[in-house]
């Protein structure tokens, strides 16, 4: 919640009349302090969770406060203005609830409370003192109830079924030194030690990630919010290459698939908007516009439910699937923001299948599995992977868990929650461990039990019946933002070289002088109607500097046109192994087209002459 806290000389207030859409308090009564701490309150989503919690969280700040200011008078004044991200109107009962249990616990503790009704305009008149804690505002998280951490556990499962519980470093030291699949895997280490043990992440200045993707393009926008990104020429060339692969991708797991596009923001008047909200537990952008509370959406869930529940379905059309590649928003923290990784809009390739039953949502899965796995692979990367499970699902699935483990073929982490009201049962997270020794989840799916029934999704089954459909959740590339931060700390733990597929210039021509510039533009041209992405360094530089720029880009073929080439009619090419010799042009292009088949093709999106492209001027830095 958040609380604006005022020192008063005086507080009086009014209940005039109850507000619009709000189921208000009864018997409302006018209020009046002298002396007194008046905390203006805006409860949020997140406080609903855990009325008591959010009640004590409340209580200790003003305990805090009235040991500086040396009152024990408090008004607790419900105002909707004091949060950007108010807890819903129709959650009136538990918002009271929070104002009365911190009420009636202030009041047990010796202080003298008032409270201002909720639900109700009222009128008031306040005179506030003048001295530097006589206004603040503060940003209060309900604590964890003694216990609750004991509520989630830890284990680590091997693909030949042995579970080992982790309930702190203990069983971890014990579990490397006894279980040698555990002791030889670092990356699943690095995992447990995270997600488990709570050990920081490694610090670092800087992130070699992070520069290389800047090189590129992928940069911060400083006259936007925190966490959101601009992408230039070469940046915007890979992001739409990925987001089309995510559609070919999407292809592999022999299912119908749905190819949609929506809205980014929906209406949390929608009771079941409203619920999905809450129930996903991470931070959102709102809006309010008309006097309407809307939800900048977070992945592409409520466009294709609302789609999805709009549709007859028959059991002979089940499985099948629905992909957007959603513009996607999420308030994360100003210091977890990680340029690619970690930001606040991002692009997710947002897929769900619809299935009749969690049998058959199981045997999807296996296969997006597979699809995961095959992705990273092509990547030269291996996932290890997180299942967060309920404490009911681990109890009446466990075999189901440990088949997913067992066609992982590597040890993973199994995360055991609480059930609660949570919409999924099941929701795997695949990592890597990147250049800095950090785990990144890049691609997930998850098992949804709840979201179709509460949108109204169903199919008619064999009998004319009508059931919710089983949904899963899934990102086979992850985010684009996330999947090209693997792509790139992939390229600086090999060889400093993105797949020729991604790579927005894939051939620079370079005259070894200006003489022969009009036939390396000839060539240039040949290259570019075979839908290879070539450029042409006609800039007055030394040779040096164009060989050395080609590999500060990483450019995969390098072309030079000279005397000699000329006259014997070949190319002189290197790579970036290093590897230099001459070949025909005709060659040249058929190794390229062969090694890019069947993959994307988006033309280069910048002037082919490189003299073209503007330069930063020196006081900006681009990461």
């Amino acid at each position: 919640m958040r609380v604006i806290f005022l020192h008063a000389d005086e507080l009086e207030f009014l209940p005039v009349r109850p507000a619009k859409g709000v189921k208000p308090e009864d018997n409302p009564s006018p209020g009046k302090i002298s002396e007194a701490i008046v905390a203006f309150i805006g409860v949020e989503p997140e406080d609903l969770k855990d009325v008591k919690a959010s009640a004590q969280a409340l209580i200790e700040e003003i305990e805090k406060l009235s040991e500086n200011l040396k009152t024990k008078n408090v008004a607790l004044y419900p105002r909707v203005h004091a949060t950007d991200n108010p807890a819903p109107a129709s959650e009136a009962d538990k918002i009271i609830s929070i104002l009365k249990e911190a009420e009636e616990g202030l009041k047990s503790k010796g202080y003298h409370v008032i409270r201002a009704p909720f639900g109700r305009y009222k009128a008031f008149r306040i005179k506030v003192k003048g001295h530097p804690l006589a206004e603040l505002s503060r940003k209060i998280s309900p604590k964890r109830e003694k216990g609750e951490k004991k509520r989630e556990r830890f284990y680590v499962a091997l693909p030949d079924g042995r579970v080992y519980e982790i309930r702190g470093k203990e069983d971890y030291e014990r579990l490397i030194k006894e279980v040698p699949e555990v002791a030889n895997d670092k990356d699943l280490r690095r995992l447990i030690e995270k997600e488990a043990l709570d050990i920081p992440l490694p610090e670092i200045e800087e992130s070699e990630i992070v520069k290389h993707l800047a090189k590129f393009g992928f940069e911060r926008e400083p006259m936007s919010d925190v966490g959101h990104m601009r992408y230039e020429p070469e940046a915007a060339l890979i992001v739409d290459l990925v987001s089309e692969y995510s559609r070919y991708v999407a292809n592999k797991l022999g299912i119908p698939v749905f190819y949609v596009k929506g809205t980014n923001m929906f209406s949390l008047e929608h009771p079941p908007i409203r619920k999905h909200a809450e129930l996903f537990g991470e931070r959102m952008y709102l809006l309010e516009m008309d006097r309407k509370k809307l939800v900048l959406r977070y992945a592409a869930c409520f466009q294709q439910f609302a789609i999805a529940k709009d549709r007859v379905i028959s059991y002979k059309q089940v499985p099948f699937g629905m992909l957007e590649v959603a513009d996607s928003y999420r308030y994360e923290q100003k210091g977890e923001v990680v340029l690619s990784f970690r930001v606040r809009k991002f692009r997710m390739p947002d897929l769900h299948v619809f299935t009749k039953d969690l049998k058959e949502a199981v045997e999807v899965s296996h296969k997006i599995q597979d699809v995961i796995h095959e992705e990273a692979s092509l990547l030269g990367r291996r996932y290890v992977a997180m299942y967060n499970v309920t404490d009911d699902f681990r109890r009446d699935h466990k075999d189901v868990i440990l088949e997913f483990v067992k066609h992982d073929g590597r040890p993973a982490l199994i995360h055991e929650i609480p059930r609660g009201a949570r919409y999924r049962v099941m929701n795997v997270e695949y990592h890597i461990i990147d250049k800095h020794g950090r785990p990144r989840e890049i691609a997930t799916f998850q098992i949804d039990v709840g979201n179709a029934e509460r949108f109204g999704i169903e199919y008619v089954d064999e009998n004319g019946e009508r059931k919710p459909l089983v949904i899963i959740h899934t990102a086979l590339l992850g985010s684009i933002e996330r999947y090209v931060y693997m792509v790139f700390d992939s390229a600086i733990q090999k060889d400093y070289t993105l797949p020729l597929r991604l790579s927005p210039i894939q051939v620079r021509v370079i005259p070894v002088s200006m003489d022969f510039l009009e036939e390396a533009e000839r060539i240039a041209r040949e290259i570019e109607k075979n839908g290879i992405r070539v450029e042409l360094d006609d800039r007055e530089e030394s040779l040096g500097k164009k060989v050395r720029d080609a590999g500060i880009m990483w450019v995969p073929y390098v072309v030079f046109v000279g005397r000699k080439e000329v006259e014997k009619g070949v190319v002189h090419v290197k790579t970036r192994d290093g590897s230099e010799r001459d070949m025909k042009l005709e060659e040249l292009i058929e190794e390229i087209k062969r090694k890019t088949q069947g993959y994307p093709y988006i033309p280069r999106r910048r002037p082919m002459r490189l003299s073209m492209k503007p330069v930063y001027g020196k006081k900006y830095r681009r990461f």
